[in-house]
This record gives structure tokens, sequence and C-alpha cells, in this order.
């Protein structure tokens, strides 16, 4: 678990920027934090971040966090551009895992008064390092940090003073600071246990129901197999199971698959042929969608698979991608056809959309299906968008629940589902302001296994004209 990526002075003012922003969050939501980990050292040995350490961590006392400030710590961070990566809302081992720029992850840490310590699930302090808190001015900015704190690195670190490079805690804390592997062992599995109950739960509960992945995002794009001369732009497929589904219905229909990932598309490829589907019946295009024609640098991680514009480790290579104008796309292939638009693209749906407008806004005979991502949007960007498409035209066809069957903002409206599968529910007759004031902003709820929180209560959606 080595780190050797030095950050440069431009990342660094990056971090603090971000730092800052956390600081504000909690300053305004009237929680008690420190400095700790990392930050800490680095702020009284450094004068600064330390330039290998990956991420920055502060302390939470979490028996004064409750479930309604965890959700006010999501909505701020959202409406600051911070990413929420992960959430344990249990009192144990409270964290959330937030991120602004590729080079650092942040952690709001909770830790747990037992006894004569504050811990978490393998380390833990003292208290009397918390009674009182005591402050330091880092990088322009005052934080509270444990009193006496050069004392309290050395309880931490041993020799704090000496550098060391290693994401190993048993390397770089002292060994009074960590509890024995037995402890660890035991603090940490009976919530394992209970996350993996409740995920392995839910999985079961939709495995049962699910005759096809995401059965009723399926039934949305399926629901156009009856129209005449159905032409369906798969965008963002990494495996054409979608487009192998609707082609199966309708012997008639034709699909342009677009995917700018090259590794995806062998297994597109591997998908259709396996299914023995008429190849005069599709067509794949590697390329990416987006609001203009460019070519982009991005990194392929290459134990995930995922594209980012900016994220660099030791794990990733450079790929180009290049991106065209949907609405280049259209014109070439549409020969009065009724369009299906099929998107799930992470938040990229916004500048797909937008570089389509004046496309869009004309044509008719035309489906729009994508799921929603509302944590990716700019502001009131994808609301625009919308409001923009149903001004010209376009309705609500189908909306599809996330989370569970009936949230309380459909509970709330009267709205009941006409289908339902698994946890979610497809819903007809929804009109458009319960689209536009309720689906495309963040609705954040806490789970109890990972990432922790959903942020939606409209997981996808069917438009049409």
């Amino acid at each position: 678990m080595n780190d050797f990526f030095i950050r440069t002075n431009k990342q660094l003012s990056e971090r603090n920027k971000t730092l800052q922003k956390i600081k504000k969050i909690l300053d305004d939501l009237k929680i008690t934090f420190f400095l700790e980990g990392g930050v800490l050292l680095g702020a009284v040995r450094n004068k600064n971040f330390i330039k290998w350490d990956h991420d920055v961590e502060v302390g939470v006392f979490s028996e004064k966090i409750n479930k309604k400030k965890i959700i006010n710590i999501l909505e701020k961070a959202h409406d600051l551009n911070l990413d929420i990566e992960f959430v344990d809302s249990s009192v144990n081992n409270f964290k959330i895992n937030l991120r602004e720029h590729n080079h650092t992850k942040f952690s709001i840490l909770g830790f747990k008064k037992k006894k004569k310590y504050f811990e978490r699930d393998m380390y833990r302090y003292p208290s009397n390092f918390f009674f009182p808190l005591d402050y330091i001015n880092f990088l322009g900015k005052n934080y509270k940090t444990p009193n006496n704190v050069k004392n309290f690195l050395k309880w931490t670190y041993g020799d704090w003073k000496t550098e060391v490079k290693s994401r190993d805690i048993r390397v770089y804390l002292d060994a009074k600071a960590i509890h024995s592997k037995i402890k660890i062992y035991i603090k940490k599995i009976i919530p394992t246990i209970k996350s993996f109950i409740h995920k392995k739960r839910y999985q079961v509960f939709r495995k049962s129901f699910f005759n096809k992945r995401e059965a009723l995002f399926q039934f949305m794009i399926n629901s156009n197999k009856d129209k005449t001369n159905v032409l369906l732009f798969d965008i963002g497929s990494n495996d054409g199971l979608e487009s192998i589904y609707f082609l199966k219905n309708n012997k008639s229909i034709k699909s342009v698959i677009i995917e700018p990932d090259k590794k995806n598309i062998k297994s597109i490829k591997k998908n259709l042929l396996k299914y023995k589907l008429d190849k005069a019946r599709f067509k794949i295009i590697n390329l990416g969608i987006s609001d203009r024609n460019y070519v982009g640098n991005f990194y392929l991680n290459k134990q995930s698979s995922n594209l980012n514009s900016s994220i660099y480790d030791k794990n990733s290579k450079k790929i180009q991608i290049i991106y065209r104008n949907l609405t280049d796309l259209l014109k070439k292939f549409n020969d009065n056809n009724h369009l299906v638009l099929k998107m799930d693209l992470e938040g990229g749906e916004t500048n797909v959309l937008k570089g389509a407008m004046k496309y869009l806004k004309k044509t008719k005979n035309i489906s729009i299906v994508l799921e929603l991502h509302p944590t990716k949007y700019k502001k009131k960007e994808m609301y625009n968008i919308f409001k923009e498409l149903f001004t010209n035209g376009y309705k609500v066809k189908f909306v599809e629940s996330a989370g569970n069957v009936i949230p309380c903002e459909f509970k709330k409206n009267g709205l009941l589902p006409f289908k339902v599968i698994g946890n979610r529910g497809l819903y007809k007759n929804v009109n458009k302001n319960f689209v536009l004031n309720n689906g495309l902003i963040p609705s954040f709820k806490l789970l109890n296994f990972s990432p922790g929180y959903i942020s939606k209560c409209i997981r996808s959606i069917m438009i049409e004209k």
C-alpha cells in the first residue's frame, strides 16, 4: 500500500480549498470537528500538507452526529460541488468520503467515546487530548486540534518528526495507537456481517423478481417495439444487452450502439454473436457523445475499467476518445424513423441533450429513455433542459422510482405504481412539474450497505413526442 505520487503545488492549493469547503459545511451545521491524521501531522511538522499523502481526514464525535445531520452534510457537500463516494452512518465507525479533485480523498471520521479513549475500528486516541480542544492556524484558517498537539502526535506516531512514506497504518502509526488484530477483527466483523446480510437480502429480493437486468428500464425501452420503423440509439452501452433485448422483441427494429471504450466494444460484439442477431440490424460506433466535436484525453483505470478525464494513478493508462455531437449521428442515420434514445452516462447526459437540443426540439416521433444522476448535474442545468423539452412538446411517459417502490415524494403526491419489480415501481400519468421538482435534484437517503446512501427518488424516466 505505497503511494509515492507527489502532489504539485497547484494540487496542494486545490486540496486546501476543498478542506476549507468541508470546514464551512461543518461550521454551518455547528458540528465540532478537528484535524487529525496526516493533515494534522503536516500542519505541525511541515506547515503544509504532506505531498505524498493521498487523503485528508478530519474527526468528529460520532455520538453528536444523527441521521438528519448526515443528510445535511451530504446536501451541503453536493451544493459545493463535492463528489460523495461513501457513507457509513453507524455510530461505531461513522465515515463520509468526499472528493473534489482526483488527487485527494477527504474523510469525515467519527470517533466514539469508550472508557478512556475515543475509538474507531482500527485505532484510538486517549480522551484527555480532546478536553478541551486546541486551535492551530493552518494555511490562513483556524482549525481545532487535540490539545498538547506534539504529545498527541508522539502518542499517535511515535517519532512523528521523521517522514515515513507508507499507507500501511502498522508502519506509520505507533503500536499503542492501533487495536490488536483480534480486537480489530471483532470490531469489524459484526458490522461487516450486518452489511453483508442487508446487501444480500436486497440482491436476492431483486434477483427473485428480475427476469432481466434492470427490468423496468428495459420495459420502458421495449414499450416502443410496436411503433413503425424504430431505430434505437444505444448511447453508452458497456455490454449491449439493452439493444439485444430490444432487437429480440421485434424483427424490424434496428440499433446504433455507441460506446467510447474499445474494451467494452469487444464485450458488446461477443454478446451480439452469442444471441445470433443479424448483423444488418445493428451498427457499433466507437465514439463518445457530447455537446461538441473534440478529442479528449482520458485515463482508464485497469482495475475498474472506469473512464475519467482527470483521475490518474499508477493503475491507469491514458487513452484518447473521439467525441461527436449527437445531432450529426441522428441526421446521418435517421430515415423517417421513430427514434429511441437510450442513455446511461453517469451525468454525461446533460452534455448530450444540450448539444442536440435544436434537433430534439424540431424532431417528432422520438422517445428518450435515460437514467438520472442528479448529483452530477450543475445547479439547474438538467432542470432547464427538461423544461425546454417539455415546452417543445415532450410528455412524461414513464417514471421509475429509486430506493423504494413508493418513495415519500411519490406518496405525498398520491402516486401509485402500475408495475412493481423488486424495490422499484414504474409509474404512468406523472406530471411534468413532479419530474422538474423531484427528479433533477438530489434526494438523499441513507442505506445500511455500501455505498451507504442513495441520492435520488426517480431512478429513470422516459419522455416522448
